[in-house]
């Protein structure tokens, strides 16, 4: 009980050097909040590179010239799709027979609005109760462009009847159209025209629709674009050894010889836009190796300040500690109240730093906590090391001295 005195005591008779002690462990702890800070931030940014800037794969043809109107057969559609990427965005090509009653019109499908280009809900007037998801499905439904519901005076719940024809690209890209018979669509909106020319139609619907009536008559069915992002970026090597098993390659060039067969419609190869990934992920890999590698040293630093501190400021205590010796108070009491005096003064400088290193600091509440147990312990060896080094002195030698 009178060690607990004692401490108040200590920290209360002379409050300018507990203030000094209060604010050296305001602003050490907020030396280490810093680092542990600069460590959590890499981390989390090098953690959540793959939201920010994933790495993107395109379908391609053999020398990489193009990225629409290619033949991608379902089956490479279906282990492209079943690999380890999201984000797919997917189109195949249709039109419509211009000798029909509705006249010739352009058709795209789309599993998603951003592979047409579009990037908002703004863009489209749905019939109530319809979304873009409708892409996702294989409904006979479509959206269609504003301008081609003016033409034919349709509007959003309208039915059309259509005489479909799948567009496939033979190898010098020249389009071929296969019937696919009449189907009746709903339409579900209209679309505003998207800035980029080559993905406009008159008309959008799912492609898994066109897909599967395409199969319905017995015919082979072709996306002609795929892209998509990979689930982890950080596994590009393996899953760019993953595209060479399943049969694709990287882009080259034609051959020389005229009379070698090309098929430059052929989708068989793939680009990787993983150029700012890499790049990034490297640099903060970097910084994250160096933050982490002086880990210890720094730590080290901490404590050696905090011992230094406690030394420089504790050194004139040692008249008192000589006199409460020469009463027969042992050395180890005696360092251990101001130990206590230091630890509590270092406490109470974490207790005012705690909530500006979490709500200013950017860190979460059990990492600045992390942090203040971290500085702490900094501050418990210091204060050891230190207090050892104040108690090695000789009673009546510093008492005479004093003298």
């Amino acid at each position: 009980m009178f060690l607990f005195t004692e401490i108040g005591y200590q920290l209360l008779r002379n409050r300018s050097r507990s203030l000094l002690l209060f604010c050296v462990s305001l602003l050490l702890c907020g030396c280490v909040a810093l680092y542990v800070g600069n460590i959590a931030a890499s981390r989390q940014s090098l953690n959540t590179l793959n939201e920010t800037s994933p790495a993107v794969m395109h379908v391609v043809n053999f020398q990489g010239t193009a990225r629409h109107k290619l033949m991608i057969d379902t089956m490479k559609y279906d282990v492209l799709s079943k690999s380890p990427v999201r984000q797919i965005r997917a189109t195949a090509r249709a039109d419509v027979d211009p000798e029909s009653p509705a006249g010739g019109a352009s058709i795209l499908g789309i599993n998603c609005k951003e592979a047409a280009g579009y990037v908002s809900e703004e863009d489209f007037t749905f019939l109530e109760g319809y979304n873009s998801e409708l892409f996702v499905g294989d409904e006979p439904l479509c959206l269609i462009s504003e301008e081609y519901a003016a033409a034919l005076g349709l509007a959003p719940g309208d039915q059309v009847n259509l005489p479909l024809r799948q567009i496939i690209y033979n190898a010098l890209f020249a389009p071929v159209e296969l019937p696919l018979g009449d189907v009746v669509l709903k339409v579900a909106g209209t679309a505003k025209k998207t800035g980029i020319e080559e993905l406009q139609a008159d008309i959008y619907l799912p492609v898994a629709f066109l897909r599967a009536r395409t199969e319905e008559q017995g015919m082979s069915f072709y996306y002609d674009s795929f892209e998509a992002g990979l689930n982890d970026s950080m596994n590009l090597n393996e899953y760019k050894e993953f595209l060479v098993s399943a049969g694709f390659s990287h882009p080259v060039e034609p051959p020389e010889d005229p009379n070698v067969y090309v098929n430059f419609s052929d989708g068989n190869a793939v680009v990787m836009e993983d150029e700012t990934f890499i790049k990034t992920a490297e640099r903060l890999r970097s910084k994250l190796d160096q933050f982490e590698g002086f880990v210890i040293p720094f730590f080290v630093v901490v404590a050696t300040l905090v011992g230094l501190s406690i030394f420089l400021v504790l050194r004139g205590a040692r008249k008192d500690m000589a006199i409460a010796c020469s009463l027969g108070r042992p050395k180890f009491i005696s360092g251990l109240s101001a130990l206590f005096a230091a630890l509590t003064a270092e406490i109470l400088g974490c207790i005012v730093a705690l909530p500006v290193i979490w709500l200013a600091g950017g860190l979460s509440f059990s990492m600045s906590l992390a942090v203040c147990g971290a500085f702490l312990l900094c501050g418990l060896v210091g204060d050891i090391a230190a207090l050892m080094l104040l108690l090695r002195f000789d009673t009546l030698r510093l008492l005479i001295e004093t003298e």
